[in-house]
């Protein structure tokens, strides 16, 4: 087996803010880097030494755009080459333009089922289905050794659950996974179609619809 270690430096005991850590003596990269949910004008940074000065990584991928997973990427050593998916990054771009400001930072892309080798590490991201656009799971492998990483996913959307499944490796070794409803066993986990058709049949029922951004997420 290989020699992988993983550090999660923030996320195992709260939703959002993930920072994970996979290194292998050679190589160290992070999973994600996010802000911290209602975080609000706190700009504390985590206490990670090489991430956001004296560089000390050899790369960060963010599974999705959502601020609770890449909140941070403008803070990051200039010097960490960052990745993630091709759409997500034109999304990003797409909405610093529509507000008139600089992104902050700059990103290498990938798109699914591409094998992206950095150091003795490689890392194949998988397209999974989420209500940010172009989500990503990450599988990591070294010397026969694997770990995936789900990020953000849901069963619940448009998108073939069971396919999706389909495509993944049959064995694992380690498995890093986002937990938000797990404690949520008693409720009702409806699907994409049943709250359009119920947000269809309230719209019906009033005069007027409002709608409004999230105040969690800036894209």
């Amino acid at each position: 087996m290989g020699e992988i270690t993983i550090q999660i430096h923030r996320g195992a005991n709260q939703i959002g803010g993930n920072i994970i850590e996979i290194s292998t003596p050679s190589t160290k990269i992070l999973l994600d880097a996010g802000a911290e949910l209602d975080s609000g004008d706190d700009n504390t940074l985590p206490a990670i030494h090489g991430l956001f000065s004296n560089a000390n990584y050899n790369a960060v991928f963010f599974s999705h755009y959502h601020q609770d997973h890449m909140g941070l990427a403008d803070k990051i050593d200039a010097q960490i080459p960052l990745y993630m998916g091709e759409g997500a990054y034109r999304v990003l771009q797409a909405a610093a333009r529509y507000r008139g400001k600089p992104l902050g930072f700059t990103c290498r892309t990938f798109t699914h089922g591409e094998n992206i080798h950095i150091g003795d590490l490689c890392i194949t991201p998988f397209l999974v289905d989420h209500s940010a656009y172009d989500a990503y799971m990450c599988l990591i492998t070294h010397e026969g050794e694997t770990v995936l990483y789900t990020g953000d996913f849901r069963a619940n959307g448009r998108k073939s659950f069971f396919r999706f499944k389909c495509q993944l490796p049959t064995k694992i070794d380690t498995l890093i996974c986002e937990g938000t409803t797990l404690s949520r066993s008693k409720e009702k986990i409806l699907t994409e179609k049943d709250i359009e058709k119920q947000a269809t049949q309230l719209m019906r029922k009033k005069n007027r619809a409002y709608f409004y951004p999230a105040s969690r997420h800036q894209y």
